[in-house]
């Protein structure tokens, strides 16, 4: 019967071995570390354990033999098989198959017994049925079922370590875990791959059933997440938007993918892993069918009142649409290098009520009659550029978290209504305004203008002045002016520069001092550095600045070149008589003489009255 069963394939699998190997097969056979499981006609399966479990199969009829360790063939855990199987068949036995159970010795416990195996009995002597079946029994333990996780795709596999054993695992793992993998292989068939959430239907099962990420980390159920339908926008300009589910976990919104189904906890160092499992009750199948889809502004009104019905986050810029205006908004602000700039940014701001673009009131300011408007705070305003030529209808578009509905016929009729005023087209050329390219020129008072390609603009010396000349007119014309009042307090009335006459010494020479009254002689002559550097202000004390136009210093000098007379740095000049009375008649409005002058200059002597400060 051995012979029959044998056929000379299990010699031959036993003279290919090496002599270390064979040795090695002896000592596995003789702790009972490798059992028969099955078998299927001429086939015969079994395990071995080393320091992992290997599946073994052999065919009697052929010889072919299969082993899932790496070492190789024939190895120790064949040998070791072929050995098992020789010794029951010249038994005249079948091989004692053991279901249900795997052997359990570890590597130590073999290399420990390396010394006492040989001698447990002697050479053709073999261990009986009932003791081998003992052994076996005491060095046996059930395997728990085993997956690892894909995170990209959400699914798991079974683990590699039991891939190699596909046809004895009901044998060799848990009862409940065999019988919960006859269910998942009968639904899922093989090589399953099941959807990660599906790990929720077993979490209470005893023993847990494990999951590792692709480094070996456990993964433990953490609960279960409600989803609701949200809208998230696509851009921060784009007033369409994406119907997504959305899940609150640990105080965040997270946006789950399409077709995710948990969340998985981010590993970083730790050593075990959470996941939850997505659940989709709150979001109804008309919903459902729309998720992952892109939702124009219209679509999202028509359906307001469901979308409001079910919950759905992120309703509020559509419930209050922005419809009031377009007005003209200048934003102000300041810097200062070597001189003093004004920065703007211009803009079409549409609101949700036409109160929301006007001023609540006027905060009066100290230093002059210029007035600061002051407009509501919570407004909702939608600031957007010209519309394109190319637009005609109106259409729904978002800026600043605010759905507008645009007109592009009244942003092009506000435009040329502004245009044509002479106070505001003295200082901006609408047509230069919103280009493509950044631009650069003097104005027409002197001064520089800057305008950018994202249309805010940078003004300088008289061209600063005139704007801030024409700033009541664009309040009066309804153009949206916001500033602080930091910025309007820093441009100060100027004081009128007079020139100041004296007879310091003799008859014949008298000498000329520029003065500003109200200001220091320190602060006088950082004016005087200021004019000389050919700036349009200068700064007197810290944050406080005055316009040089206003001062009158160009009149007084102009007047002096024409009589051939120089300031010096301390802006101090001397003259002869017939000077002084051509300097009289140049400049009566600004002259005024000391009462050291003598008398017959008396007469000349002129208190010049206190110039009004134009623009204030």
């Amino acid at each position: 019967m051995a012979r029959d069963q044998d056929n000379g394939h299990l010699s031959r699998i036993l003279n290919s071995a090496e002599p270390a190997v064979i040795r090695r097969g002896k000592e596995y056979l003789a702790r009972d570390l490798v059992a028969v499981t099955e078998q299927i006609q001429g086939t015969w399966v079994g395990i071995a354990r080393g320091s992992e479990l290997y599946a073994l199969t052999l065919n009697t009829n052929t010889g072919k033999y299969s082993c899932t360790c790496p070492a190789a063939r024939p190895c120790k855990h064949v040998v070791a098989f072929v050995l098992l199987l020789r010794r029951d068949f010249q038994s005249g036995q079948s091989a004692n198959i053991h279901q249900g159970l795997t052997l359990n010795i570890s590597e130590q416990d073999l290399q420990a017994s390396e010394e006492t195996a040989p001698h447990s009995r002697k050479s053709g002597d073999g261990p009986s049925h009932a003791n081998r079946g003992r052994l076996a029994a005491k060095a046996i333990e059930f395997l728990p079922l085993k997956f690892v996780l894909n995170e990209q795709s959400e699914t798991l596999k079974l683990h590699f370590s039991l891939t190699g054993s596909i046809s004895v695992l009901p044998a060799v793992l848990h009862p409940d875990h065999a019988r919960l993998w006859q269910e998942l292989r009968k639904e899922f068939g093989y090589p399953m791959q099941l959807p990660l959430s599906r790990a929720s239907l077993w979490k209470d099962l005893e023993p847990e059933v494990e999951i590792l990420d692709l480094n070996g980390r456990s993964l433990r159920f953490r609960g279960e997440l409600s989803v609701r339908p949200a809208l998230r926008e696509l851009s921060p300009l784009d007033s369409r938007r994406v119907l997504v589910p959305c899940v609150s976990m640990r105080d965040e919104e997270r946006w789950p993918r399409s077709g995710q189904t948990c969340i998985v906890e981010p590993g970083g160092a730790m050593k075990e892993r959470g996941f939850w499992v997505m659940k989709y009750q709150e979001v109804s199948p008309a919903l459902h069918s729309m998720l992952h889809t892109v939702l124009e502004p219209e679509q999202i009104l028509s359906s307001l009142k469901l979308l409001k019905k079910e919950k759905v986050l992120g309703l509020e810029p559509f419930e209050q649409i922005c419809k009031a205006g377009p007005v003209l908004r200048i934003s102000l602000d300041y810097s200062i290098d070597t001189d003093l700039w004004l920065h703007g940014e211009m803009d079409l701001v549409y609101a949700r009520h036409q109160k929301d673009l006007k001023p609540e009131y006027m905060e009066q300011q100290p230093d002059g009659p210029v007035q600061r408007p002051v407009y509501p705070s919570i407004a909702g305003l939608a600031p957007f550029w010209p519309a394109a030529d190319s637009a005609e209808e109106s259409f729904y578009a978002m800026g600043q978290g605010q759905v507008a509905l645009r007109n592009p016929d009244k942003e092009k009729r506000l435009l040329s209504r502004l245009a044509s005023q002479p106070a505001i087209s003295s200082i901006f050329d609408f047509s230069r305004l919103w280009t493509e390219s950044s631009d650069e020129w003097t104005g027409s008072g002197g001064g520089r203008i800057a305008v950018f390609d994202d249309g805010s603009f940078s003004l300088n010396g008289a061209a600063l002045q005139d704007f801030m000349i024409a700033l009541p007119a664009l309040l009066d014309s309804g153009i949206r002016v916001e500033f602080s009042r930091e910025l309007i307090r820093l441009f100060r009335p100027a004081p009128r520069a007079r020139f100041e006459i004296d007879k310091p010494s003799g008859i014949e020479w008298f000498s000329g001092r520029i003065l500003l009254p109200g200001l220091s002689r320190s602060e006088q002559d950082r004016v005087f550095d200021a004019y000389r550097d050919g700036r349009g202000y200068a700064e007197i004390r810290s944050g406080q600045w005055i316009s040089l136009e206003q001062t009158g210093l160009s009149e007084i000098e102009n007047g002096l070149s024409g009589l051939g007379l120089n300031l010096d740095p301390e802006g101090l000049t001397r003259m002869g008589p017939p000077q002084w009375l051509a300097l009289q008649s140049e400049l009566s409005q600004q002259l005024q003489t000391t009462h050291r002058m003598q008398k017959f200059l008396e007469r000349f002597e002129l208190q010049v009255p206190a110039m009004p400060v134009a623009g204030f």
